[in-house]
């Protein structure tokens, strides 16, 4: 019997709801259709999307996901004074992540 095997999975922190998702695209920014039909209808929520594309420089799969990172590992964050130097760390790295697949 053929065995095959399971496509990655990417947790990721929705920019609609706030909740978490998970899917095989590294791109994904949303945890359901409801939630996509909620970001383009959402000024706020679109906003948020913009300024992390736009402002920021990073695709928002990678923010997305690196959010979800932090809300699930916070005892990495508990032994930092500056969570602020954490985070611009993280955007730092994900704007490289960036560079490197295009």
């Amino acid at each position: 019997m053929p065995v095959t095997a399971m496509p990655k999975r990417y947790v990721f922190l929705c920019f609609a709801c706030n909740g978490f998702g998970a899917s095989s695209r590294k791109d994904s920014i949303t945890c359901s259709p409801r939630c996509r039909v909620r970001l383009h209808r959402d000024p706020e929520a679109r906003e948020q999307l913009e300024f992390v594309r736009d402002e920021i420089g990073v695709p928002p799969g990678y923010y997305a996901r690196s959010m979800a990172a932090r809300a699930l590992a916070p005892e990495l964050m508990e032994n930092c004074r500056d969570v602020d130097a954490i985070t611009d760390k993280v955007f730092e790295i994900a704007c490289r992540m960036a560079k490197e697949t295009q």
